[in-house]
């Protein structure tokens, strides 16, 4: 399953330097600025859906700063495991969230949402889509 997920990350961050865009900006949204960050995902879990029934991504953003994936839970074979870490930097518009993955990839993304959604984008710092995700209350799978 590790060997999925590195190529996972590595398809991900292909597409995302295809995309020849310089970053993003938060337009039309609430960019969320410093402690803002760290206090919608903390403790949190982030959706992305894959377009269908199942999920994208599972990620728990653990209090610890560990970032899991939540894959099947408890499941045998498809286990929920520590893929890295996250943490949040900068300040005002330079206010972002680093997954660093292990293995050594790292993306840095400015997190906005649109008022009182509960719909994220999670807009990459360098290049790439703006990636579109809830954040569930709490560390456990996605509803």
């Amino acid at each position: 399953m590790r060997t999925q997920l590195i190529l996972f990350i590595g398809a991900f961050a292909l597409a995302n330097a295809a995309v020849s865009a310089p970053g993003c900006a938060c337009a039309g949204t609430e960019q969320l600025l410093d402690g803002a960050v760290s206090a919608a995902l903390s403790g949190n879990t982030v959706c992305v859906p894959n377009g269908g029934t199942d999920w994208f991504w599972q990620e728990q953003h653990r209090t610890s700063l560990d970032l899991f994936d939540f894959k099947k839970g408890s499941d045998p074979v498809d286990p929920t495991e520590k893929v890295g870490t996250w943490a949040t930097s900068g300040s005002g518009v330079n206010s972002v969230v680093t997954h660093s993955y292990l293995g050594g990839s790292s993306f840095a993304y400015k997190v906005c949402r649109a008022g009182a959604s509960t719909t994220y984008g999670f807009c990459p710092t360098v290049g790439g889509a703006t990636i579109f995700a809830t954040i569930k209350a709490g560390i456990s799978g996605c509803p």
